[in-house]
């Protein structure tokens, strides 16, 4: 009997001491915190959709083409695992004509802005913060855009044209974007952007 009771106690013993280790190594285990810094580095194109376009909906490859290149660099800052906020820094061109008309011009455009990102699959979730391996993310901000267009006119071709109009002007804007992230791994992330 009294051997009996020791085993008993033994696996008692046994039992609840391997429970709380469990619970204490969940419990305690190291996790991601958000409190990241972000540093973005961003390529994608610009597409002119306005007046001075040869088709409406489709965008125009031929010379001048209608799709041209757009850069940005961003700072930013997770507040918590669903929002944070950046400054983003923007360079692109913007380009478009009219063949009927005989237009085209060419833009650069210069612009800052302050955004805040909103993770939808922590704030629809619940997830533990750094379970997820694709987040999708949606943007709003504050900024400003300036430009300097050139408008030109052609007889024949848009190698042999003229310009006519120029304007250097700015804007106050408000971006918007959503946009799909994979984390490769804590520190590195592809994340695909579409913005207004």
């Amino acid at each position: 009997m009294l051997m009996k009771s020791k085993l008993t106690h033994i696996s008692i013993t046994l039992l609840v001491t391997s429970m709380l280790l469990l619970s204490i190594e969940d419990t305690f285990a190291q996790r991601i915190k958000p409190n990241r810094w972000i540093i973005e580095a961003d390529g994608g194109v610009s597409v002119y959709f306005g007046d001075v376009k040869r088709y409406e909906y489709i965008p125009d490859h031929q010379s001048p083409s209608e799709i041209q290149p757009m850069f940005s660099a961003s700072l930013g800052k997770e507040i918590s695992k669903i929002f944070s906020v950046r400054g983003q820094f923007l360079y692109g061109k913007l380009s478009g004509h009219k063949q009927s008309a005989h237009y085209y011009f060419h833009s650069n455009i210069i612009g800052g802005h302050l955004l805040t990102d909103i993770n939808l699959y922590y704030l629809f979730s619940g997830a533990r913060y750094g379970d997820a391996k694709l987040n999708v993310y949606t943007s709003l901000g504050v900024g400003y855009l300036s430009w300097d267009s050139k408008l030109y006119s052609y007889k024949s071709s848009p190698d042999d044209s003229d310009l006519i109009g120029e304007s250097k002007s700015g804007a106050f804007s408000i971006p918007g974007s959503i946009s799909v992230e994979y984390v490769i791994n804590n520190n590195f992330s592809l994340k695909a952007e579409g913005a207004l």
